[in-house]
């Protein structure tokens, strides 16, 4: 018997916990609250981003691309993959 009434108890606070908080959760006060904090925050990302330096492009002729098509006079070397496993 006391078993049973510890059990309906817990089953009640339980249902309770629950109830309380979905109420908090989806009252208007919860989403007001929410909506505050999240236009403050985005006004302080914006304000964030807005105080980022932009770097000066500093890499013009910094990467040649060779093709190795303009050196022709020069010694070719040998490119196998498959040597590498060799030894």
């Amino acid at each position: 018997m006391i078993k049973k009434l510890i059990n309906l108890s817990l089953i009640i606070l339980i249902l309770n916990f629950f109830i309380i908080v979905g109420q908090y959760y989806f009252s208007d006060k919860n989403y007001l609250l929410l909506k505050k904090n999240r236009s403050e925050r985005a006004s302080i990302n914006y304000d964030n981003i807005l105080d980022i330096p932009v770097l000066t492009n500093d890499t013009d002729k910094a990467i040649q691309f060779k093709t190795g098509y303009e050196d022709s006079n020069e010694k070719k070397f040998k490119r196998n993959f498959w040597d590498v496993f060799k030894k």
